[in-house]
This record gives C-alpha cells, sequence and structure tokens, in this order.
C-alpha cells in the first residue's frame, strides 16, 4: 500500500538492519526521484526506474535493504529532452549535475543532487563539484548487434573519452592530448562524446544500455523492445514508471534475480566509494574534515 511518506525508524529487512541514517538518505534520494517524475509528466518525457532500483522495485516493492542509490534511465532523445526541460524546472538546493556544470568531473550520464546533504564521491576532492546526496540519470544508447559496427562504436567512444577526461581532471599525459585540448574546447569535447555514444541509435539494430561506460558496457545492456511501454511499480511509500518488459530486463541483467546475496556481502553496495550525510551540506561536512567512511548507513 503506499502511504504518505517514508518511514524512518530503522527496521531489519532480509535479515539486515536498516538504520534510521540509511532511512534518511532514501528519503533524499526518493525527493530527487519525485522531482524527476514531476518534470517528466509536465512535458511528457518516457523515464522509468532501472538496474539495481528497478531490481528492489520488483523484489522488495522499494529499495534493495542495504542499496544506498537511486537510478533512472531514458532512451537518449528522452534524455536529452530532460536536461533540456530540467534545466528550466530545476532550482536550489537541488543541482543538475552533468559534464558541462562541473567541469572538474566529466562524466557521460547526469544526476540531480541535493546541495543541502552529503553524498561525496571519496575519488573526486574537488570543492568546485557538488557532492550532495543524488539519483543516477542514465541515458541508453544502442550497442549494435553487428560485432564490427560495435567495436568501431566503442573504439571511438574510448578515443573521445580520454581527452574528456584528461581535460576535467588536468591529466594530459602526451603532447597529443595537450595539443588537442587547447585546439578544441571541452565542451565541444563533450559534444563530440555524446555524438559516439549516439552514433547509429536510429541506424543500427541492437540492444541499449550504458554505452558511455567501458566497464558497465558490458553487463548493463537489454532488448530495447522491453522499454518501449512502461508501468507503474510500488516503490516504497510512493510509485515509479517502470519498463513494461522489467522481468526480461532483470533476468538479462541479473540472471536470477530473485535470489538473494548471502548475509555476508549484503551492505557492501558502495563500500569505500561515498560518504554520506542526510543532515549537513557537502560544504560544511568537507570544511569540517569529515572524510571517514561511516559503515552504520
Amino acid at each position: 500500500m503506499i502511504g504518505k511518506e517514508l518511514n524512518l525508524e530503522a527496521e531489519t529487512r532480509c535479515d539486515f538492519l536498516v538504520t534510521q541514517k540509511r532511512k534518511k538518505i532514501w528519503k533524499v534520494q526518493i525527493e530527487l526521484a519525485e522531482e524527476v517524475k514531476r518534470i517528466c509528466e509536465k512535458y511528457k518525457i518516457k523515464y522509468f526506474i532501472i538496474w539495481g532500483t528497478l531490481l528492489g522495485a520488483v523484489r522488495h516493492q522499494g529499495y534493495i535493504p542495504w542499496d544506498d542509490d537511486f537510478d533512472i534511465g531514458f532512451l537518449r532523445e528522452d534524455y536529452e529532452r530532460f536536461l533540456t526541460a530540467a534545466k528550466r524546472e530545476i532550482r536550489e538546493p537541488y543541482f543538475l549535475q552533468t559534464a558541462l556544470t562541473d567541469t572538474e568531473f566529466f562524466m557521460g550520464y547526469a544526476r540531480l543532487r541535493d546541495s543541502r546533504t552529503t553524498g561525496l564521491i571519496i575519488e573526486n576532492r574537488s570543492l568546485n563539484y557538488n557532492n550532495g546526496i543524488f539519483v543516477d540519470l542514465y541515458p541508453l544508447d544502442v550497442i549494435p548487434e553487428n560485432p564490427i559496427l560495435r567495436k568501431f562504436k566503442f573504439w571511438c567512444r574510448d578515443r573521445v573519452l580520454e581527452l574528456c577526461m584528461a581535460y576535467s581532471q588536468g591529466t594530459k599525459r602526451n603532447i597529443l592530448e595537450k595539443r588537442l585540448c587547447h585546439i578544441v574546447s571541452y565542451k565541444k569535447m563533450c559534444e563530440i562524446f555524446s555524438h559516439c555514444c549516439q552514433m547509429g541509435n536510429r541506424l543500427f539494430r541492437g540492444k541499449v544500455g550504458i554505452v558511455y561506460h567501458p566497464v558497465l558496457a558490458k553487463t548493463y545492456y537489454f532488448e530495447k523492445k522491453n522499454v518501449d511501454k512502461t508501468v507503474k511499480l510500488i516503490f516504497e511509500h510512493t510509485s515509479f514508471e517502470a519498463p513494461a518488459g522489467y522481468i526480461a530486463i532483470l533476468q538479462e541483467v541479473y540472471g536470477n534475480y530473485q535470489q538473494l546475496p548471502p548475509k555476508r556481502k549484503r551492505g557492501q553496495w558502495h563500500q569505500d566509494q561515498i560518504v554520506f550525510d542526510p543532515d549537513m551540506s557537502y560544504v560544511d561536512f568537507i570544511k569540517a574534515g569529515r572524510r571517514v567512511i561511516d559503515e552504520n548507513i
């Protein structure tokens, strides 16, 4: 049953203790996701929960108890429409984070963050980078079924990705990279990277997935027909759109998705990767020098 708000009391789910702090993190993420939903409904943009969030909705009617993130997917055209609409709609304390709005940390996707909170990515140390708690916004592109076309698309992606990373992180390794970064603007590089990821979306046959990430592209993909339509699924106290073919997607990505991991592996979702504080802004958190992983979220 859909309730009015998330219960923030600690509880045990699937033999895993969900602390009050984790519930607070979930609350922030759900509020962010509902803002995405609001914009999509206003502009008639198709979105859907995906990956671990979809798995949680189907298997737990909400979060996987040891999960600490929220994933939303779009087909590429819908993703671009969302970014355009979000620029008009998003207001502080929310922040739409892309490779262009936070240039010191290149990403091939977007995040919506709450600047009043902390969801600090350990690998990034820039105060100019928004590290509020976030939801991930993933564009999905075609992965060509033809192996030659697929290899060429990935080769183009990798070459431009190297330049984007070198530019945003200041790690230009050779004379060619230095000269290209001097001649071609970072904004233009990001546009070229996006075009590489979209290459053949309307021409190639194949599955859709996370093309822009060389590692995740090997696992996170599925048949495009499975997102032709969406259905509403309950998620905690609310509901979100989900792919109508969610069973096929979960089977393809996770195999036996109904099987829980061993108890010893529960709670290791983003271990040593993200520091959370739902009650303090990331700016104050960093100023206070609190960069220690809290194992008890």
